[in-house]
């Protein structure tokens, strides 16, 4: 088979998360942005995490969920396509004092298939860095690796405002970011100009298309979506992908 036209999941991603010196500091400005407390205990309630799972953590970036998730489930798959990423994490969870990471440098296409199936898979900001023809694709993989009835937490940037209204909501948005973390500015207009950031509706799509079923949906300022969606015994394998 030729693979030349093999999606590279690291293209879109922000040069500067391949960069070492700027890791810590995008860390700081992420926990301005975001409570990730308050999205964990979310997770928590909505998904309920048993003790014997096996999950993995797809873009896991700087580690937050993936340590968070540690504390409650047996073993964790910690992915991320830049090294330097999964370095900064590494050292924040052997500081914690957790074992059961496994950092592994992988996207959603690329990883190779654990022995064991997962029981849950999450994904928080991450699956915007694919056009979505690849979001089926990284989806379909993650579906493909998981038990029947297994749990995607999905949180991402998702359009959800007016599409008229499209150049007033970037506005508003970019600012937001940049007020309330200034070093992330930059990263807003890049993301908007350059990541593959859907609508709602395309999104839902996506999810179905993929194999899974929402039984979760919210949205918050028009620009973030969180789904909880379970694995449909009817439709895994099948589909266009």
């Amino acid at each position: 088979m030729n693979w030349n036209w093999y999606r590279e999941e690291s293209i879109n991603t922000d040069t500067n998360l391949m960069d070492p010196r700027v890791i810590a500091d995008y860390d700081r400005q992420m926990a301005r942005l975001q409570d990730t407390k308050l999205e964990f205990d979310r997770f928590i309630s909505l998904v309920e995490p048993r003790p014997d799972w096996v999950v993995a953590d797809f873009g896991c970036g700087t580690g937050e969920f993936s340590i968070r998730l540690s504390r409650i489930c047996q073993s964790v798959y910690a992915l991320d396509v830049s090294r330097p990423m999964l370095e900064f994490a590494a050292v924040k969870a052997a500081v914690a004092g957790i074992r059961n990471i496994k950092f592994i440098q992988a996207g959603f296409l690329s990883w190779e298939q654990p022995s064991d199936p997962l029981d849950a898979a999450v994904s928080c900001m991450a699956l915007h860095h694919l056009p979505d023809f690849w979001k089926i694709a990284a989806l379909r993989s993650v579906n493909s690796r998981m038990k029947d009835g297994g749990i995607l937490y999905l949180q991402d940037v998702v359009f959800s405002f007016p599409s008229g209204d499209y150049s007033r909501a970037f506005d508003n948005w970019v600012e937001q970011v940049g007020s309330a973390a200034p070093g992330l500015r930059k990263s807003a207009e890049n993301h908007i100009r350059n990541e593959f950031s859907t609508t709602v509706g395309v999104m839902r799509s996506v999810i179905a298309e993929s194999g899974f079923e929402i039984v979760y949906e919210r949205r918050a300022g028009g620009f973030l979506g969180y789904f909880v969606c379970r694995k449909s015994p009817k439709n895994s394998g099948e589909g266009g992908v």
